[in-house]
């Protein structure tokens, strides 16, 4: 639905169940319909009196912020009008009225307090010809003005978009009129003044007798640093010096001495002078050259005192490159300025500082000098994103902090703290953290600083933790090295590339050597540190774990190890985050991680991993539709396929690219979006491919984008667009990083795009080509998948799912549409599967795409509320095939893939099942502590699992407990069995056995069996009875002391779990009898057989196990007696030989194995076959 459709309905909503409140002046001309009005004269009319006017005003409305509500005359609850406040005034008649009212000439309205949110905001005079753009680009706080249009009964929109640009929704870009009134969206608290000679937000009502501050200085852009060999030659040119407050707005004339100005124009080399009378601000001096494109220097003063003289404020070189570093509103001016004296002393801090100071002129010229900013807040911001390399005040600070510990010190007389501070300025922000210099040299000096560890007196107790964050540090510096090699963006390989397309190497294949080699170091620098509590305050293991994931993700291209652990470490993050109430976790180099940036990590993992159709789920959950669209770019890249390629990073970066002010849109949505400077090269590279490719295949492609992207309008239009040019790409990016400065060597001399090509990566192998294409359709399924799941209508819905352009149906869906693809998927999969060439991992991961396959067909069927059991019992079937051959060389890569897929599975059975629940129950939030304790678990942290699965414990006991009619009679008894469970993995995971722990186990497992004995659940808890009852474990955690079962048994546990499957679901005999057959001969071969061999009795034939293993095979015993029994039991159709089997495995474990701690049940099994009651 339209945006100005949704605002006015919600308006119209709000002002028929809410009360109002209003007020008028002058004549006024009333539409038919609503009226947003303010009073342009002081009247002593009450809002009864002004209703009376005429019996066609049905009533009037007065907007509450604070309330986010409606005064109004009818409801009693507006009582008075005043000029300077907004109204809304409905005239109930078909026509157009007229109103007089009387009153006097306004001289002042004053400060008007606005709120954050909307603020309906009344214009009793208007000071100048202003726009609404206008005022937006001056104030950043203003989110958007709407103006009512009763004509069109819809609001003209003027809006700012998610990269902060302002955007005229409507094409109308309305100036303000005295007596109307406007909504206003606000970020903060502030408030407005039209009083003086423009209207001014934020202003504070200052005292106009009060004595004046005073800030002077001189203008001096020719103030170098001569004995660091940095000069610059005067120039006498004009610039403008505005006084602003910290944010960088410019201080209205009201808060100033009378008759000073606001900017002054000042010649280079001469003096300035302010006299203000705000004494709440902090304050800064920006100067503009009149002649040079965005020349800008600054100074920061701080705040002053009634009367204060803050004079040497000198506008200078040095003076700017401190602001943009030092700047801090909570700074007395005096303090500041003493603080600078002493840093401007010391010859150690100078040094450091000078490469920022010789930056400001050369990043100006290279990367400002053809940007439009629109006001000098936007200019000073892209002036720290230039030399600095971010806006974040976070990573600021930590170029702060580098540099203040090195005042007053020679470098030899550093501590260890103090050395780390110091590297860890040179990657403190995004851009230097994607600089191949600034990285080397960091890392050099952490590299440096560990190897002087060994003969540090005090590396045991006052330096033990700081040694721990240089590793971490280290780790993370080697990752960031990492990235610039594996794009071949280093000065060293992307300088003969011929290329765009040639530099940036995102395609499927071999990690670049020196890339791998950077991510293994990093790895192996934080992989075995442990954390203390002291450690974990800090934040240390968080951080840690983030450099783990941070590599591991970008070593899973050749390591599947790597891909779980990035898989694991990023579900504990998250788990810790949401745990703890963090919106992100902090990083010692100063990078910080929200949820969707872990979420990428991951998504990147499953892509470098050679899955990319499962980091389109990934993907789905992360917020930030750029981060989703480039993650899902970069597959597509992986996948070779150049068209979604293309659509998806465009839908990353378009806003940018087609802005005019580009530069500024991408610092604006530079902390929501890390990597946009790698998403603008990767688009250029692609839209150069593209645009310039001569290959049939290439130019067909072009062809069809075009067409698409001429019906989608001209906001879309790219590839004939000829602003949007390489180099434009290219002078968006943040000129700090490598992207910059290796695409400016293709932008250099050029207007458009252009040069010889090299062909994507083509996939020779027809196997693996087959392979890929199958995986492309997968992806491609997903991502349709995802956009009806996001759909408004179920039209629109079956559109994306079958019936495409072509009335598809369910069982013949059209092309171009999830269920083709996924159909075509699922027939290329069996064909490699059915190829005898396929061996090796190649099957094995062809088989785990077939069961993804059928598990994205059953959620296709799910988005269309239609519930498709066959198809979860095909992918459960597959997962379960792959587990029962788990150690297999084709399957071991998926062991973990495996467990967390058959975790998935079990929850779709519960929602289909009824356990459906609301965010807010305790069943959910007993889910969420579940989920948690399981990361936990899964990445090896025991001890704090532990204390996760009783919390969980406790909430699903008090759920299963709970008298909420909400929580269902299935969710009871999903309640129960996962408080059991939880109970049995508390059980497993203690250091040292509870028997009180494992009675409580008992007990509750046992409770369900009898509460539910007809639950899909039942023999999974049976078979965590059998594990706790049994001298030998098979099922959870097995302590490292104990002997573990070989491969074979494992395999057998898993198809009894598929014969279950095949008995619910009516399987055919063959399927039945050929698994069950698999799982007796192993069975036998332990029990009866007594065989020896290591894959059927892993670690129990070592001798020192030698009274362990006759447990061993007295447990196979039984399990082979219950998978007889089952035999018998499930199945429709009883045969009485499983029975007496089942009963004569029995028996013997009664006789022979009396002293094994399973008797019991099997005395209890022994009586309900002899009854032949169907459990």
């Amino acid at each position: 639905m339209n945006k100005k459709i949704l605002i006015a309905i919600a308006i119209i909503i709000m002002l028929f169940s809410t009360a109002a409140f209003a007020q008028t002046s002058q004549s006024l001309t009333l539409k038919s319909g609503f009226n947003f009005v303010s009073f342009t004269t002081s009247l002593s009319l009450t809002p009864t009196q002004f209703k009376a006017l005429n019996s066609s005003i049905e009533d009037v409305y007065l907007f509450s912020a604070a309330a986010g509500s409606f005064l109004s005359v009818k409801d009693g609850t507006l009582t008075s009008l005043a000029a300077g406040k907004g109204y809304i005034v409905k005239n109930s008649s078909g026509s157009e009225i007229s109103v007089t009212i009387p009153g006097s000439v306004i001289s002042s309205i004053g400060n008007i307090t606005l709120k954050t949110g909307f603020n309906l905001v009344g214009f009793s005079k208007v000071p100048a010809s202003l726009t609404f753009k206008t005022i937006m680009e001056t104030y950043s706080m203003i989110k958007g003005i709407y103006k009512w249009s009763p004509m069109a009964g819809s609001f003209i929109q003027v809006v700012r978009s998610t990269d902060g640009t302002v955007t005229l929704l409507d094409a109308t870009d309305p100036t303000f009129k005295a007596g109307e009134s406007y909504f206003f969206n606000l970020t903060s608290d502030t408030s407005i003044n039209y009083d003086g000679t423009s209207i001014v937000v934020g202003a504070t009502a200052v005292n106009p007798n009060a004595a004046p501050a005073t800030i002077g200085g001189t203008l001096n852009s020719a103030a170098g640093m001569a004995e660091l060999g940095i000069s610059y030659q005067a120039t006498g040119e004009e610039f403008d010096v505005t006084l602003v407050d910290y944010d960088g707005n410019a201080i209205p004339s009201i808060s100033l001495e009378a008759g000073e100005t606001n900017p002054k124009t000042v010649k280079d080399g001469d003096s300035y002078s302010f006299k203000t009378k705000d004494f709440t601000k902090s304050y800064k001096v920006i100067a503009k050259s009149k002649t040079t494109t965005n020349k800008m220097l600054s100074t920061f003063v701080g705040k002053v005192k009634e009367n204060e003289t803050v004079q040497q404020r000198d506008v200078t070189p040095i003076a700017t490159a401190m602001s943009l570093i030092y700047a801090d509103p909570s700074k007395e001016a005096a303090t500041y300025k003493q603080e600078e004296q002493t840093k401007k002393q010391d010859q150690t801090f100078m040094k450091k500082l000078a490469p920022m100071v010789a930056d400001l002129e050369t990043k100006r010229s290279a990367s400002l000098s053809n940007v439009d900013f629109s006001n000098p807040a936007k200019l000073e911001q892209a002036y720290k994103d230039a030399i600095l390399g971010s806006n974040n005040p976070q990573e600021i600070a930590k170029i702060k902090d580098g540099l203040d510990a090195v005042i007053g010190k020679l470098e030899e007389q550093l501590s260890v703290l103090e050395k780390l501070k110091d590297a860890l300025t040179l990657v403190a922000t995004s851009g230097r953290r994607q600089n191949e210099s600034y990285v080397r040299e960091s890392k050099t000096k952490i590299k440096s600083l560990l190897t002087a560890e060994a003969a540090d007196p005090l590396k045991d107790t006052t330096n033990k933790q700081v040694y721990k964050e240089a590793k971490i540090s280290y780790g993370l510096v080697c990752c960031d090295l990492g990235d610039i090699f594996k794009n071949n963006l280093s000065s060293t390989t992307a300088s003969g590339a011929p290329n765009m397309m040639a530099a940036y190497q995102a395609m499927d294949g071999v990690l670049d050597a020196q890339a791998k080699a950077e991510y293994e170091e990093g790895y192996n620098a934080v992989k075995d540190l442990t954390y203390d509590e002291t450690d974990k305050t800090k934040g240390l293991d968080e951080a840690g774990m983030a450099a783990i994931l941070k590599n591991a993700s970008e070593l899973a291209k050749e390591d599947s190890a790597k891909l779980d652990e990035a898989k694991k470490k990023a579900d504990v993050l998250i788990s810790e985050m949401e745990n703890d109430g963090k919106s992100q976790i902090d990083l010692p180099t100063g990078e910080s991680l929200p949820k969707d940036k872990i979420l990428e990590e991951k998504g990147d993992a499953l892509i470098n991993g050679g899955r990319p159709t499962e980091a389109v789920d990934i993907f789905e959950d992360i917020e930030e539709p750029r981060v989703k669209n480039f993650g899902l770019g970069r597959a597509y890249l992986q996948l070779n396929d150049l068209e979604f390629a293309y659509k998806n990073l465009k839908d990353s970066v378009k806003d940018i690219a087609k802005s005019s002010n580009g530069f500024e849109s991408r610092m604006n949505v530079e902390a929501q979006f890390g990597k946009i400077n790698e998403a603008l090269f990767a688009f250029a590279a692609v839209l150069d491919k593209l645009k310039n490719g001569t290959e049939t295949d290439v130019m067909q492609i072009k062809s069809k984008l075009q067409s698409e992207e001429q019906l989608e309008g001209s906001a879309d239009q790219i590839l004939d667009d000829p602003n949007v040019t390489l180099r434009k790409l290219i002078r968006d990016m943040k000129p700090t990083t490598s992207f910059f400065e290796i695409g400016k060597k293709f932008a250099d001399g050029q207007t458009g795009f252009g040069g010889q090509f090299v062909d994507l990566t083509q996939e020779t192998d027809t196997l693996k080509k087959a392979f890929q294409s199958a995986s492309k359709l997968m992806f491609k399924a997903n991502q349709y998948i995802d956009k009806a799941r996001n759909a408004a209508t179920e039209t629109e819905r079956k559109k994306f799912i079958y019936e495409g352009k072509t009335s598809g149906t369910l069982d013949a869906p059209a092309a171009d549409t999830a269920f083709k693809y996924l159909t075509d998927a699922e027939a290329a999969f069996n064909a490699i599967l059915a190829n005898t060439a396929v061996t090796g991992v190649m099957k094995g991961d062809a088989h785990y795409h077939l069961g993804l396959a059928f598990m994205a067909h059953y959620r296709g069927y799910k988005v269309l509320n239609i519930e498709n059991n066959e198809l979860l019992s095909k992918a459960k079937e597959v997962f379960l095939n792959i587990q029962s051959s788990i150690y297999d060389p084709e399957y071991a890569h998926l062991q973990f893939a495996i467990t967390q897929m058959i975790k998935t599975m079990e929850n779709f059975e519960n929602e289909a099942a009824g356990v459906v629940v609301d965010d807010d129950s305790i069943y959910k939030a007993a889910e969420k502590i579940l989920e948690r304790a399981e990361s936990l678990y899964f990445d090896g942290q025991s001890t704090v699992a532990t204390t996760e699965f009783d919390r969980a414990f406790a909430k699903f006991d008090e759920s299963y407990k709970s008298t909420d009619t909400k929580i269902t009679a299935k969710m009871k008894e999903a309640a129960l069995y996962y408080s059991g469970y939880c109970l049995f993995y508390k059980f497993k995971l203690m250091a040292m056995p509870d028997d009180t722990v494992k009675v409580k186990v008992l007990e509750r497992l046992k409770l369900f069996k009898l509460k539910f004995p007809k639950s899909e659940f039942l023999n999974a808890a049976a078979d965590m009875i059998n594990d706790v009852t049994s001298n030998v474990s098979t099922l959870g955690p097995i302590d490292a002391s104990m002997a573990k079962p070989g491969p074979e048994f494992g395999k057998a546990v898993s198809i009894m779990e598929k014969l279950r499957l095949f008995y619910r679901n009516n399987y055919s005999t063959t399927e039945i009898e050929t698994a069950f057959n698999q799982a007796k001969f192993i069975f036998e071969t332990v029990a009866v057989q007594l065989t020896t061999d290591v894959k059927y009795i892993g670690t129990y034939s070592d001798p020192k196990f030698a009274e362990a293993l006759k447990n061993f095979r007295a447990h196979a015993k039984f399990m082979l007696a219950i998978l007889y029994m089952e035999r018998f039991v499930m199945p429709s159709a009883k045969e009485v030989k499983y029975k007496n089997l089942a009963l004569q495995y029995f028996n013997e474990l009664v006789m022979n194995d009396y002293t094994q701690p399973f008797i019991p049940d099997v005395k209890n099994f022994i009586a309900q076959l002899k009854e032949e009651v169907n459990m």
